[in-house]
């Protein structure tokens, strides 16, 4: 504080003089700035000016807990604020951010700031107000640093922004540890993080005390006299003028009231006080002199005892150091002592480096330039020296090493000995080699900059990018910050913050201005170097390319949306119609006058005339979808009861032959919903309906009712007549409705080619587009793939995996509906070994995983070997795909004896199902568990159905949640599951 308050003083005592001289002066200033008043127009004077300055260089400005401002500049511009009338709004921050805002135009003036030959670029400055000594601080146990170059070897902590960091930085040899504010540099001494420091001496004082530690510190004679101004931008004559005036027109006694404040007053003393405080500093004197001669003899042992202890850590330190430490005799250049970790370094044991010279192991390039460092440390002409030089180590290998080689005599005397530090930074150098091929194989731009916005190094692949010349470079034309477009800003300000805390940024997209003003998309990411946080190197990528593939991407996407949406619509109305129809059609068979009832090839009723239904005596809801025979069996009662064998046979011969069949009069008795049966004689009709490729679809089953017929034909011979007549009736009435039943096969017949094309057609219109769609986003990804951010290459990938679905989709569905057209061909089967080999086909389905398979031994049977084998492939599939989450899967295989037949199973303890939805299990696209669950597309139980029912037989499951599930199926038969 006495310091400041002196050149505080000396300022004064410069501006003013004497008092005569002071009154003269000060209406001079007043003339002059009633003259400028005058002199200026109105509007040239601002009503309000924006300052920024240190927000902590105490006493002259620094923040008070609950974020105020105070301090000799916060008074001093409020003074001025009240002689000139100029509201003056004051900003303070970190001096890096002070300036690097300053320059870009966001404050009218900056306090606190020395004048430098950069900065006379850019500022217009005041006279000074203030002398600011720059001395180098340093713990009390560190001796010989006088100036700048006595501090190499020492990591040196300064301000970021600050002069004296680019004093450090100019000298090139010192390790310069950054700092965002004095008071966190002080903090860090006091944690003994930094040992050594360079800063402005006001704020050091006050930061020494406030932290308890000034007696530790020691300080330098100044390496930095400043001064302090106040500027404005480059150019500003006026507000700089107006800033000065209002300075001069401050009085001062106010000026001294605000230093006063600050700095105290010096405490005045009178004689007999000060004698009294003599005489007790006398007698304490004497009484520690005597305290002292007793103390001395036992300090003196303690202290040998220390000294002792001191060279056993000094020893410990030096033999377990992570560098390499060596001591070597000046004559010879012979070593000493070198620690385990040298001769590690160099491959030698710690005995033969002992009989060797670093000259024995120094790279023949570098050693000319070690040689004439080392002469200068004999000679006295220096203490220390640091170079990075190269090492041929006892293998032959090469080796690059950062040495510092410091004397042990003393300052200015020939050293008898001194002592080298060497570490191994042979990857690094690796590494920068690997950098600079980068850099120089210009693949990408690479730029290296610092915090004030300017370029200082790039390869030529970035001056192609944006236009500039390496001259244009060199003479500091590029700036990043001017570059930048307003919009990206905001961008660069939250990568240098993360910078500031992690050390590197996250790659982001931004823009440059090129120097003909046009723009160029980038990538950017950088990273700041760990001894200048302020500067760092950035990676430059041009994305032009990759923003066309977007823009394309996005374009194709439209169009292909709106193909879809169009295309989708179509489809929609020509579902529309299809099912209108199907419901035109199905009224118009269900109300035709005849019995009349269509079947699947599998047998499975489909629909049935009213008349059929109210000739059986049953309902649609309760036959449709379910088996003939189901519905339909024999009269237990009744032994000789064949219609069931005779049905099958005439429908089996229909299948078989792809011709209509005529049965004769069959005894059919039919089942009153009481469940009783009655009796019925019947004449059918059995005919098949084809599709456009003249596949079997459906069974036309067509009867009559000839009950009373055949009755009458028992009736006594009496009454013949008026059977006979009767029967002409109804010959002619069976003939009548055969001629009914052909015209609505050709009917049906038609419906059902037309609905075969209009299948077609619409299988073959989807396959189109998602061919298309597909392609696309497959032409894009390997196209353009590289150059798409990886949410693009997702969307890209996802359409192409839904187009790739909903082909399977349709596949399936054509699977499906054609599998009930083909014609079985029936033989003897080996269920074994159809099984097996369907084992084999599903090897990969069951490779890598922990799995159980029992396979029983399986009955023979007569059937279709395709499309049985299909049956065991999709069951086997499901069991696998269910079981996917057990260790260890269980699936078994095998066969039982029921009601005369046999009933095939497969069983699985995977993931089971609800069995209120089983009714819907078959189904075609009906699932029981969800997509991103388990794969597939809902049909592959369906088309088991499909198969076994052709065989006439049942299928059928069985399962709980989490426990499993067993399918069962039977073929050929009226077997029902027990």
């Amino acid at each position: 504080m006495m310091a400041l308050r002196e050149s505080a003083d000396e300022v004064r005592r410069v501006k003013f003089g004497g008092a005569p001289t002071r009154w003269v002066i000060v209406i001079g200033w007043l003339i002059w700035i009633s003259g400028l008043v005058w002199a200026q127009p109105a509007s040239e004077t601002p009503r309000s000016i924006r300052v920024v300055m240190d927000n902590n260089y105490p006493p002259y400005v620094l923040a008070t807990p609950d974020g105020n401002l105070e301090g000799i500049l916060i008074d001093q511009w409020r003074a001025w604020e009240k002689v000139t009338g100029i509201k003056v709004e004051i900003h303070a921050m970190d001096w890096a951010d002070a300036l690097r805002r300053m320059r870009a135009g966001e404050f009218d003036v900056i306090d606190t700031i020395f004048e430098t030959a950069e900065r006379r670029a850019y500022f217009d400055y005041t006279r000074p107000y203030a002398k600011i000594e720059v001395p180098i601080f340093f713990h009390k146990e560190i001796s010989g640093i006088t100036n700048l170059a006595s501090l190499r070897g020492f990591p040196v902590g300064a301000k970021t922004g600050d002069h004296a960091l680019d004093l450090l930085k100019a000298d090139g040899t010192v390790t310069v540890v950054p700092f965002h504010n004095y008071e966190s540099i002080v903090e860090a001494a006091k944690q003994h993080r930094v040992n050594v420091f360079v800063i402005d001496e006001p704020p050091a004082v006050y930061f020494l005390n406030k932290f308890g530690i000034a007696g530790e510190f020691r300080q330098s004679p100044p390496i930095n006299v400043g001064q302090f101004h106040r500027a404005v931008r480059k150019g500003r004559t006026e507000l700089l003028r107006t800033v000065e005036a209002g300075f001069a027109a401050i009085g001062e006694a106010e000026l001294k009231r605000i230093d006063e404040k600050w700095a105290g007053r010096v405490v005045r003393r009178g004689f007999s006080g000060l004698l009294l405080v003599v005489l007790l500093l006398v007698l304490a004197g004497c009484l520690s002199l005597i305290a002292r001669n007793r103390r001395l003899g036992q300090s003196m042992r303690d202290k040998t005892a220390a000294l002792r202890e001191s060279e056993q850590r000094f020893r410990a330190l030096f033999e377990q150091a992570p560098l390499g430490i060596a001591e070597g005799e000046v004559a010879s250049a012979r070593f000493v002592h070198v620690n385990q970790r040298f001769a590690d370094i160099l491959g030698y044991t710690v005995e033969e480096l002992l009989k060797l010279t670093f000259k024995d192991f120094t790279h023949p390039d570098d050693l000319p330039k070690d040689l004439a460092q080392f002469e200068k440390v004999v000679t006295g002409e220096q203490r220390t020296f640091s170079m990075e030089k190269r090492y041929i180590r006892k293998d032959g290998a090469v080796i690059w090493v950062n040495l510092f080689v410091s004397s042990l005599g003393p300052p200015g005397e020939r050293p008898e000995r001194c002592m080298a530090v060497v570490e191994d930074i042979t990857e690094r150098k690796r590494a920068e080699e690997r950098f600079r091929r980068l850099v120089e194989s210009n693949v990408q731009g690479v730029i290296f900059w610092n915090r004030q916005g300017r370029i200082t190094e790039a390869n030529d692949a970035f001056l192609a990018l944006v236009g500039y010349t390496r001259e244009e470079l060199m003479a500091g034309l590029i700036d990043w910050a001017e570059m930048t477009p307003p919009e990206y800003r905001q961008g660069d300000v939250r990568a240098l913050d993360e910078i500031a805390v992690r050390g590197f940024c996250t790659p982001y997209e931004k823009a440059y201005i090129r120097k003909d003003g046009t723009t160029v998309p980038i990538l950017l990411g950088g990273a700041s170097f760990e001894d200048k946080p302020d500067e760092g190197v950035s990676f430059v990528i041009d994305i032009t390319q990759r923003k066309k593939a977007e823009a394309e991407v996005h374009r194709l996407n439209a169009s292909l949306e709106a193909r879809v949406a169009k295309r989708t619509a179509e489809l929609q109305l020509a579902n529309d119609e299809q099912r209108r129809s199907r419901a035109v059609f199905v009224n118009l068979f269900e109300s035709l006058p005849g019995p009349y009832l269509v079947l699947t090839p599998e047998l499975i009723i489909v629909t049935a005339s009213d008349a059929y239904l109210k000739a059986t005596m049953t309902t649609r809801a309760g036959i449709i979808g379910r088996p003939l025979f189901e519905v339909f069996p024999d009269n237990p009662a009744d032994p000789q009861g064949d219609g069931v064998a005779n049905l099958r046979a005439s429908l089996t011969r229909v299948l078989e032959t792809n011709a209509p069949d005529t049965m004769a009069i069959q005894k059919y008795d039919v089942r009153r919903p009481d469940g009783t049966f009655e009796e019925r004689y019947w004449s059918p009709i059995n005919s098949p309906v084809f599709s456009a490729e003249r596949r079997l679809e459906f069974i036309v089953h067509r009867v009559e009712d000839v009950t009373d017929f055949v009755r009458q034909k028992a009736l006594a011979p009496g009454t013949l007549t008026r059977a006979n007549a009767r029967e002409h009736l109804m010959e002619a009435e069976i003939y009548r409705s055969a001629q009914q039943l052909q015209q609505a096969n050709a009917r049906l017949h038609d419906a059902n080619r037309e609905l075969e094309s209009f299948s077609y057609s619409v299988s073959h219109d989807l396959r189109a587009p998602l061919r298309a769609i597909d392609g696309f986003a497959q032409i894009v990804i390997e196209d353009f793939g590289p150059a798409l951010p990886d949410e693009g290459q997702r969307y890209l990938k996802n359409i192409g995996l839904a187009a790739q679905k909903m082909g399977a989709l349709i596949d399936d569905l054509l699977r499906f509906s054609r599998l009930g057209r083909l014609p079985l061909a029936r033989t003897e089967i080996d269920m074994d070994r159809l099984v097996r080999e369907v084992v084999d086909d599903l090897a990969d389905q069951r490779q890598g995983r922990p799995l159980e398979l029992k396979i029983a031994a399986l009955a023979p049977c007569t059937g279709d070997r395709v499309t049985l084998k299909q049956v065991w492939i999709n069951l086997l599939s499901n069991a696998l795909k269910f079981t996917a989450r057990r260790a260890p899967a269980v699936i078994e295989i095998g066969c039982t004896q029921e009601n005369a037949g046999h009933v095939y199973f497969i069983r699985d303890n995977g993931a089971g199902f609800d069995m209120r939805y089983a009714s819907k299990l078959f189904g075609v696209f009906q699932r029981q568990h969800r997509a991103e669950d388990y794969e597939g597309t809902g049909v592959g139980l369906a088309i088991v159905q499909r198969v076994v029912h052709r065989h006439g037989g049942r299928v059928w499951a069985e399962a709980a949640v989490d426990q499993g599930a067993t399918f069962y199926f039977t073929l050929g038969g009226t077997e029902t599951p027990s």
